[in-house]
C-alpha cells in the first residue's frame, strides 16, 4: 500500500484537519503537495559550501532523519538525475542546471508515507581555469608580462565553493609555445613551479605577442574533461 501521508517534523506547527477514510489526518502549515521542506540539517549537499549540487560529478548528501520515526526504511527520489545510496550519505547526479527536488519517502510493513522534500539549486561545474599563483586566467586571455616573471607556479582553479576541487588536476608539468625569429618554439618547464629558464623566456618575448601554455596534469578522476590549451597575450 502507498499512503501519501505527510509526516510532520517537530519544528512545523500541526492543524488537525479531519478525516478522510483514513482517519485524523495532520497537516502542517509548512506543508506543501510534496509534503514538509526539510532542513540543512536534515540533508545537506557537504562538498558544496554553499549547499548547491553539480552537474555530471558525484554530489555527497548527508541525511539526518532522526527527527522521523526510526523504523523507517527511508528511499529518495529525485526530478534531475540520479540518486543513490552511498555508505552513510547518498550520492546525487544531476544531469541538467537549474534545480533538482529531492522526495523522501519512509517504508514502513509495505506503507510507503511521504516524509518530505528538498530542492537544490544545480550548476554545470564552472571551465577550469589556468592559476598562476592567485591570478585566474580563462583559455584565451591577457595578462602582465610581470605577473610572470613575480609568480611562482601554475595551477589549475575550479571553483570555491566545491570543496577539494582544487586537488582534481595537479599540473605535473607544462610547454610554453611561442614564435622566435619566424619559427615556433615550445619550452618545456618540468613541474609546476615556474623555473627561471622559463621566467627568462617570458622575460624576452616582447609585448603584444602571444604565448601558448599547455599543462600536462595528473588528475584524480572527480571531473572527466580535457584541459583546453591556453593561449595567453602578454602586455
Amino acid at each position: 500500500h502507498v499512503l501519501f501521508i505527510p509526516v510532520m517534523p517537530k519544528s512545523c506547527m500541526i492543524i488537525i484537519l479531519g478525516s478522510l477514510f483514513i482517519g485524523l489526518t495532520a497537516i502542517s502549515k509548512c506543508q506543501t503537495r510534496y509534503g514538509n521542506e526539510l532542513s540543512d540539517s536534515v540533508f545537506l549537499a557537504i562538498d558544496s559550501r554553499n549547499n548547491i549540487l553539480y552537474t555530471g560529478i558525484d554530489n555527497f548528501i548527508k541525511t539526518d532523519f532522526s527527527e522521523f520515526d526510526e523504523n523507517y526504511e527511508y528511499i529518495l527520489k529525485v526530478n534531475n538525475g540520479l540518486v543513490f545510496p552511498d555508505s552513510n550519505s547518498y550520492i546525487a547526479i544531476p544531469d541538467r542546471p537549474g534545480n533538482a527536488r529531492f522526495l523522501v519517502f519512509g517504508l514502513q510493513d509495505n506503507d510507503t508515507v511521504l516524509i518530505g522534500y528538498k530542492y537544490f539549486e544545480v550548476k554545470n561545474v564552472p571551465e577550469p581555469l589556468l592559476a598562476i599563483d592567485t591570478l585566474r586566467l580563462k583559455e584565451e586571455d591577457v595578462i602582465n608580462k610581470n605577473h610572470f616573471l613575480n609568480s611562482d607556479s601554475l595551477n589549475i582553479y575550479i571553483s570555491d565553493d566545491i570543496i577539494g576541487s582544487e586537488n582534481w588536476f595537479k599540473i605535473v608539468k607544462f610547454t610554453l609555445g611561442y614564435v622566435y625569429g619566424g619559427y615556433y618554439v615550445e619550452h618545456t618547464n618540468n613541474t609546476n613551479i615556474l623555473s627561471q629558464e622559463t621566467k627568462q623566456i617570458i622575460f624576452t618575448i616582447g609585448p603584444t605577442k602571444e604565448i601558448i601554455i599547455k599543462p600536462v596534469v595528473k588528475a584524480t578522476g572527480s571531473l572527466i574533461r580535457e584541459l583546453p590549451i591556453y593561449r595567453l597575450t602578454l602586455y
